[in-house]
């Protein structure tokens, strides 16, 4: 594990850092496509989003160098078996893509886990891959280089400990084991609102508080995390998702895509995005109510929107 976080840091240092500021932007799986359009035809559910990159773009003008017209955009893409690099030009023309493997490991039925330093690894394979691959046919293309953005598949979560490394395989966004956790989430809402008398579902975000509660989902399988696996769950400071680990093992920065946070962990996205104390859009009652609550400080205390700028590498 160290050995590959510290391979993948040398790699991505090298081949990306020489622009003057190098720029990771907030993208996630699942969203609207913009101008930066997804290079898997097979994942066209999982168009990626990208920072604007108009002309008069605030990236743009952050960064010096070359012409803004000869600019050039890396797009990463985590996908479930490999994860893609691209690179785009302003008209959204694609120079190059390649792509790195990386193995699922089904120890039961109903499980899927990958290594999370394996997607850190891999990701620095498919951007040397590129890059080797565009410079054969373009000139300068180091310099011209102005931000990168990633998707990766939603519902992958990653416990880490507080030095931000895994304490465990990813539970992949196919992995079932959580059902009965979802199951005991379902039921516990409704009696916690029964009880409280609450005016609105708990869950309303994501199914109206009907259910069901897919067994994919952030809640059950941190619940099960902790149910099944309290070592881990001691240990654990983060509780995050596949894209949140890249986005910090490339800036350095904690935080978590809006979108995900809405669709997924119940959060309300526009709210949690508008407080940068990590109190906004959390849901604090359903948390109570499924004895979930420490989960809260596991979270990243970060949250940003869709095309809003992380940090640098």
């Amino acid at each position: 594990g160290t050995m590959a976080g510290a391979w993948g840091d040398k790699l991505v240092v090298r081949l990306l850092v020489r622009s003057a500021i190098f720029i990771v932007g907030v993208c996630q799986a699942q969203a609207i496509p913009t101008s930066c359009q997804s290079f898997d035809a097979s994942a066209s559910h999982r168009l990626s989003t990208c920072p604007s990159f108009a002309g008069g773009s605030s990236l743009l003008r952050m960064r010096g160098g070359s012409q803004a017209s000869d600019a050039l955009f890396i797009s990463v893409d985590g996908g479930t078996e490999s994860i893609r690099a691209a690179m785009f030009d302003l008209k959204g023309h694609m120079l190059g893509q390649f792509a790195a493997p990386y193995q699922t490991r089904h120890a039961h039925p109903g499980w899927a886990e990958q290594d999370p330093e394996e997607w850190w690894e891999s990701m620095a394979r498919a951007v040397q891959g590129l890059m080797k691959h565009v410079k054969e046919t373009h000139q300068n293309v180091e310099s011209r280089i102005k931000a990168m953005c990633v998707d990766t598949t939603c519902c992958t979560v990653v416990a880490l400990d507080d030095q931000n490394k895994p304490l465990r395989p990813a539970l992949l966004w196919m992995d079932c084991r959580a059902a009965e956790q979802a199951s005991q989430i379902l039921q516990k809402c409704k009696k916690y609102e029964k009880e409280t008398s609450a005016a609105r579902s708990l869950i309303a975000v994501n199914c109206d508080g009907n259910g069901p509660i897919s067994a994919e989902w952030m809640l059950p399988k941190a619940l099960w995390i902790k149910d099944k696996e309290p070592e881990v769950w001691m240990k654990s400071s983060t509780i995050c998702e596949y894209q949140d680990f890249i986005n910090l093992k490339l800036t350095g920065t904690l935080c978590a895509s809006s979108c995900n946070a809405a669709a997924r962990w119940h959060w309300n996205g526009q709210a949690a995005v508008e407080t940068e104390d990590g109190s906004g859009g959390r849901p604090f009652e359903l948390l109570r109510a499924v004895e979930l609550e420490d989960l809260q400080d596991k979270w990243p205390k970060k949250c940003q929107a869709m095309g809003t700028v992380i940090g640098k590498i």
